[in-house]
């Protein structure tokens, strides 16, 4: 399988969690779905169809969980007004209008990850036109839109690392290092975590793919808090540049 491995990272990042209605809290790291999201972004595809074209993209992610700050935010629920024909200035004294004035003002608590800091790889299982594309912008620093983490404000880097040949390997106990997906043939060794020191594992649930009509499937993940390799029982690990790797 043909890999490429780039840096995901930026001053602040959100990845909204599906079930969060009046606090926006985040996910710890990007879920597959906006992964998917990033990469129909440098490739210059429209958001509904980038899960569709990308829907056999295999796509890991690693790193240390960032630090979050929590921000409260002025949100004002109403659909943006028609802009008029002619542009008149105000006069002294005059009140503005509220074109939009449907809407309403509230405060929402919004957790931000702080100086977020990713290792993402993308694979694609056999030929596919997109991957040569992808490798192209990467390597160039080109993508059609301006990538982000989470919202269109919260600015994204990507740095390529590295490209090539990625190879599965057969089951058995390996040192994963980026976030693992919980299934049948995937599971912690707990028997080896828990001779080791200073390892903090947590089991989240993470959207992983969405239809056209936003409807998504989830499933659940295990992290490690500081972006250390944690000992999984697995058939599904592949060898990149030294590195096993679990992908989504």
């Amino acid at each position: 399988m043909r890999i490429v491995r780039f840096r995901y990272r930026g001053r602040v990042g959100h990845f909204l969690r599906a079930e969060m209605n009046a606090s926006a809290l985040s996910y710890p790291v990007p879920p597959r779905t906006a992964l998917l999201g990033l990469l129909g972004n440098v490739l210059g595809l429209p958001k509904d169809s980038a899960p569709i074209v990308l829907r056999d993209a295999a796509i890991a992610v690693g790193g240390k969980i960032p630090r979050k700050h929590y921000h409260r935010a002025n949100v004002r629920k109403a659909f943006p007004a028609a802009l008029p024909l002619w542009i008149k200035p105000a006069k002294t004294g005059q009140a503005l209008p509220d074109d939009p004035g449907s809407g309403f003002a509230s405060q929402v608590v919004q957790e931000w990850l702080v100086d977020p800091d990713f290792t993402v790889y993308v694979g694609a299982p056999g030929e596919v036109a997109w991957m040569p594309d992808l490798e192209a912008r990467l390597a160039s620093n080109r993508t059609h839109y301006t990538p982000c983490l989470g919202p269109a404000w919260m600015l994204a880097r990507l740095e390529l690392e590295a490209c090539g040949e990625g190879l599965p390997l057969p089951e058995g106990i390996r040192d994963i290092a980026t976030v693992c997906p919980r299934s049948d043939n995937t599971s912690l060794a707990l028997d080896k975590l828990k001779d080791r020191k200073g390892h903090a594992v947590q089991e989240v649930r993470m959207p992983r793919e969405v239809t056209s009509n936003r409807i998504f499937t989830h499933a659940n993940y295990y992290l490690e808090m500081n972006g250390r390799p944690m000992p999984v029982r697995t058939a599904a690990a592949w060898s990149f540049q030294d590195e096993a790797i679990v992908f989504l």
